[in-house]
């Protein structure tokens, strides 16, 4: 039966009674020496681990929660989340409709005229009369706010010179790493113009006991708000959580959803709505299940060097100007636990997570991109998605060309995606022997390569320059039409 858990903790002990999690009570070292373990844990399948003497802390820390594809189901209370992903597809891709999801978050709004209006006009919608064929559970997409005095993750308050980041167990994963990290933040922002909530999956390093560098890349929504409270001349409030329910803390890495809120789309792939409370100094939205939120804002014009950092393909990244987070207030729960994860040469934890949300990108593809059978991202292997693998079923000439610039265009992760190879649709995409197969009779380097030159490419991947420019590289390797001038091949 599929169980949903209402936070870390439950899922702590989930995990521990299905046999998949140990418990490490001698004393480890946050730096270096907890990420060799959950490095070594993950390689070998091995399970989710809590450190309960971290030294430094009096703070536990907790890893390798996702380093397997099946923890990843479990982590929204499924068995299978690629096929409930499926079932539940045309509600997901409508949380997409800015307006729909306005009108629905208007359903929480406080005073019965404003209920009813937000009401008439989902009923007006036909996206939305549709996705209410799947019944009660389509409701679940709706966060439910719970008191002040009813969360956990307040009942600890820490202000002025209270805030010290040196009591909290931060990690460095790698010799080269510039400092200690937050690897698994949930960072949640408003933008400043519309008030549209996000949650993204930010690495962050600290710089003193009360400052640490934001690491938001161009595409990414938290950088778009920043640069927008900059154009207006103001800070950006942002609070960070480190821990929380799995399949919130999961949803914050669904960026596949262009638009979509994070806090109705884990409530829906979990069955059960998120429970949220505000911040304690904003209208931002906190998850109520939070074992640690740190609250702040990131300074209008402000920047610090952040870095190296060892990335997940194998290489230091080199050090870069990033804004800087200020935190003015932390929150918790009375005995909290610090919730981390790993990156590197590639298999790690994140690579897991990854692979496993290429697969649910696939799926939400499939519904967007005409022909698309199946697509390869290549993270366990490469351990990155810069080569993109798509296999599809052409009706029409220069179909395969479409589909590049459909990837290149629509994904919000697009400026990862530097190479697609589009092969026929009964090509395994997963089997290398049959796609190099394709290339070898079906690709003619004169006619069927594409290469677009200088675009925005991932600031992080070695071979762009200057950085975070380069080209994309398209290679149809399908079978041609005879109208596609070489003939049937």
């Amino acid at each position: 039966m599929p169980v949903v858990h209402n936070d870390l903790r439950e899922f702590i002990a989930f995990l521990e009674k299905k046999g998949e999690l140990v418990r490490v009570k001698r004393e480890v070292d946050p730096i270096l020496e907890v990420n060799q373990i959950l490095d070594k844990l993950v390689r070998n399948q091995g399970p989710a681990v809590l450190f309960e003497n971290v030294k430094g802390s009096t703070i536990p820390v907790f890893g390798n929660a996702f380093g397997t594809a099946q923890r990843v189901s479990w982590a929204f209370g499924k068995e299978n989340l690629i096929e409930e992903f499926a079932k539940q597809i045309d509600t997901l891709l409508m949380l997409a409709d800015g307006d729909i999801q306005e009108q629905m978050m208007g359903l929480k709004a406080r005073g019965l005229a404003e209920k009813w209006k937000s009401l008439v006009q989902l009923f007006k919608s036909p996206k939305f009369r549709q996705a209410l064929k799947e019944g009660k559970k389509s409701m679940a997409m709706l966060p439910v706010r719970v008191k002040r005095e009813k969360v956990p993750c307040k009942e600890i308050v820490l202000t002025g010179d209270e805030v010290d980041l040196d009591t909290f167990p931060l990690v460095k994963l790698w010799p080269g790493d510039g400092n200690k990290y937050f690897t698994l933040p949930l960072v949640i922002t408003r933008d400043p113009e519309t008030g549209a909530h996000n949650v993204g999956t930010y690495r962050m390093m600290q710089l003193d006991k009360k400052r640490m560098c934001m690491h938001w890349l161009p595409q990414k929504h938290g950088f778009m708000h920043h640069a927008k409270a900059e154009r207006l001349g103001r800070d950006l409030p942002v609070a960070v959580v480190v821990g929380a329910d799995p399949a919130f803390t999961l949803g914050g890495s669904l960026a596949l959803i262009g638009g979509a809120h994070e806090f109705m789309v884990a409530g829906l792939l979990r069955g059960k709505a998120i429970e949220y409370t505000l911040a304690e100094d904003s209208d931002l939205y906190i998850p109520a299940s939070a074992e640690i939120v740190f609250e702040g804002v990131v300074k209008n014009g402000e920047r610090a060097m952040e870095g190296p950092f060892g990335e997940f393909h194998g290489y230091y990244s080199p050090p870069k100007e990033t804004g800087v987070f200020h935190i003015r207030k932390i929150t918790m729960r009375r005995n909290p636990i610090f919730h981390v994860s790993t990156t590197g040469m590639p298999v790690t934890e994140i690579h897991v997570i990854a692979h496993e949300i290429a697969r649910i990108a696939g799926t939400a593809f499939k519904n967007a991109l005409p022909g698309l059978v199946d697509m390869n991202m290549g993270l366990l292997i490469a351990g990155f998605p810069y080569t993109v693998i798509v296999s599809m079923n052409k009706d029409r000439p220069y179909q395969a060309q479409e589909m590049m610039h459909l990837l290149w265009a629509s994904s919000p992760q697009s400026a990862y995606i530097t190479n697609v190879i589009v092969v026929d649709g009964d090509v395994d995409v997963n089997d290398l022997d049959q796609v190099v197969r394709a290339i070898s009779l079906h690709f003619r380097p004169d006619q069927d390569l594409m290469i677009t030159p200088r675009g925005m490419a991932d600031m992080e991947k070695p071979s762009t320059y200057p950085r975070g420019v380069g080209a994309r590289m398209g290679m149809d390797a399908t079978t041609k039409l005879p109208s596609e001038a070489l003939g049937s091949t």
